[in-house]
């Protein structure tokens, strides 16, 4: 994803695993971990945003149903 209006920068901590098999397959993809990453988050929000906790699922489960703009397409991906 590059620098747009509408993007913006997230730093995450998470497990060196984690961290690990990103970066994996990122360079498998010759992209960056950050690319990489963000496709997952864009890959999430197109599927509509499913909860990721017991707790996050029930709280969406008290919302009306959401509709998500559409969506960029990542390069190289």
């Amino acid at each position: 994803m590059g620098k747009a209006k509408d993007a913006e920068t997230l730093g995450v901590h998470t497990r060196k695993e984690i961290v690990a098999e990103i970066i994996r397959r990122g360079d498998a993809l010759g992209q960056k971990k950050g690319t990489y990453a963000a496709a997952i988050f864009e890959w999430w929000w197109e599927q509509g945003c499913p909860p990721v906790t017991k707790p996050d699922e029930l709280m969406e489960a008290s919302k009306p149903p959401k509709k998500n703009g559409p969506v960029k397409k990542i390069a190289a991906i």
